[in-house]
């Protein structure tokens, strides 16, 4: 059957429905234009927050091998985070070795960091800058020259300087430089070379100036300079003008949760193939990589991501590391400071002084000088040690194990006492023995 469908009358559309359409389409768009602020200020901002990937030291390590062994199962772990930006604490070669053998661990450090899914930036360390003789302000250059030359082949923007900055998502991130003064340390020697110069402060605030807007301010730096609160303080009131968020280091090579001053956290994180304090692993004996999580709402997540054979994932008290730091500052300060400078290695055990000349003034370091017999004739370069006991015929054997004397252990700070001091007897209550 064929027809024709009716599709009924045909509509018809006069102006007015027009404009009466037209209106309605401006009124509805006069209320979204109005109303979306509200909307977006109402929706949480997910790019507001942002993670940060944080690497210890790897050098300052008898075997460098298995230091970067490490280091590759921190890049490893936190490619499973997938942080926004990775920073690096700095001492990823040891400056005592030659340079073609630093340019060669350079290579190979950076191949492994290239692995990282995240952009990574690091700060120098003591181990990267440090020439070969230990002189703290040293006029010697050349080994920070090599560094910052091969440095900049991947972050150019150091081939001025070594401080630098940069920005994540909206997030500020200064890198400084805390060794201006070679083989300087905010714990032992001359601590007032440990801080920035005033070209680094200068540069410092007028950066923070022109990026007073960024949503929070990250500083990275290889030594806690504010162990030295001396040269620190004025840094610190410069970072408290700002939106400082937390101020990071290394070195140490353990974790340390620091004081909060003026709503900056300070933090000290572990080493990521260094060598470690060889204690328990809420003293410092833990390898790990960390993850930092930033929230718009200015909180902060430090969380610590061990490394195989590690499980410890408590961050260490400053009480408990101040202890630690305390017997490692008198026995570097008391046995090894005096010695770094003959010394051909960072990483070299202790071994007692070879004489008194070279032995600090210090009770907590005991001679090892050879003790001559009665025979034995006195020169004018005998050590006075020697000279007292050639004259008195004494001879006796170290106070400290012969395994000290070889190296595998320190000996205690000091000679402990074995007898109990007393004040000697008047001579008029001493009793006689014998004719008078």
């Amino acid at each position: 059957m064929t027809g024709k469908i009716n599709y009924g009358p045909e509509p018809r559309c006069t102006v007015l429905d027009v404009r009466e359409m037209t209106g309605r389409l401006r009124a509805i768009t006069a209320s979204v234009a109005l109303a979306l602020p509200f909307l977006i200020a109402a929706a949480p901002l997910a790019s507001a927050d942002i993670k940060i990937g944080i690497i210890g030291d790897q050098t300052g390590a008898a075997d460098l091998d298995k230091a970067y062994g490490v280091l590759q199962q921190g890049v490893d772990a936190l490619n499973r985070e997938r942080p926004d930006v990775v920073l690096h604490a700095g001492d990823l070669v040891e400056s005592r070795q030659t340079p073609d053998q630093i340019t060669a661990r350079f290579n190979q450090a950076t191949a492994i960091l290239g692995g990282l899914v995240s952009p990574w930036y690091m700060t120098a360390g003591d181990h990267d800058v440090s020439p070969y003789d230990f002189v703290q302000n040293s006029p010697d250059h050349s080994r920070e020259a090599l560094f910052q030359a091969l440095y900049a082949k991947l972050n150019p923007v150091v081939q001025k300087r070594l401080y630098y900055s940069f920005d994540v998502k909206g997030y500020h991130f200064v890198v400084l430089y805390s060794t201006e003064a070679l083989d300087s340390d905010p714990r032992w020697g001359n601590i007032f070379y440990a801080g920035v110069s005033d070209a680094q402060y200068e540069w410092l605030a007028a950066d923070l100036a022109a990026h007073a807007a960024s949503r929070g301010v990250f500083v990275l730096v290889h030594q806690p300079l504010w162990y030295m609160w001396s040269t620190w303080d004025r840094v610190h009131q410069l970072l408290a003008r700002y939106p400082t968020r937390a101020v990071i280091a290394g070195h140490f090579h353990y974790n340390q949760a620091d004081s909060r001053i003026d709503n900056i956290a300070y933090r000290v994180v572990g080493a990521t193939g260094g060598d470690t304090k060889q204690g328990s692993a809420n003293a410092g004996d833990l390898q790990h990589v960390t993850i930092l999580t930033a929230k718009d709402d200015g909180s902060l997540d430090f969380r610590i991501v061990p490394l195989t054979p590690y499980a410890q994932i408590a961050w260490t008290s400053r009480e408990i590391m101040d202890r630690i730091q305390a017997q490692d500052v008198l026995l570097a300060t008391s046995t090894i400071f005096p010695r770094r400078a003959t010394s051909s290695s960072r990483t070299a055990r202790w071994s007692p002084p070879a004489t008194s000349q070279t032995r600090p003034r210090s009770r907590s370091v005991i001679s090892a000088t050879p003790i001559p017999s009665r025979s034995t004739s006195i020169s004018p370069s005998t050590p006075r040690t020697s000279r007292s006991v050639a004259r008195s015929g004494r001879a006796s054997a170290p106070r400290y194990p012969a395994r000290c004397a070889a190296g595998s252990i320190r000996p205690p700070p000091w000679p402990r006492r074995t007898t109990r001091w007393s004040r000697p007897t008047p001579i008029h209550r001493r009793r006689r023995s014998g004719p008078v």
